[in-house]
């Protein structure tokens, strides 16, 4: 693991039991549900790059957290929606 980039800050650490990742950045806005399912409301869309801290679940979603455009959200992403570099 280098350091990062000149002008990119780093994320900030994790709360235990927590993963930093990224919305991916790739197929347009990501969606936030309200469960862990295609079928759950979606609380917000995240735009690609977005940084948000997850938890691994039992299944392919991921508990999520953080803000997006200034609110804060919880809810669940599909790991093919996620970045962990």
């Amino acid at each position: 693991m280098g350091l990062p980039a000149p002008g990119v800050a780093a994320p900030p650490a994790a709360p235990e039991g927590w993963l930093n990742a990224r919305a991916l950045s790739t197929g347009g806005k990501t969606n936030v549900r309200s469960t862990p399912s295609t079928q759950g409301a979606v609380v917000t869309q995240l735009d690609p790059g977005t940084p948000v801290l997850v938890q691994k679940t039992a299944n392919e979603w991921w508990r999520a957290k953080g803000a997006a455009g200034g609110k804060a959200f919880e809810g669940f992403i599909r790991q093919d929606r996620l970045a962990f570099r």
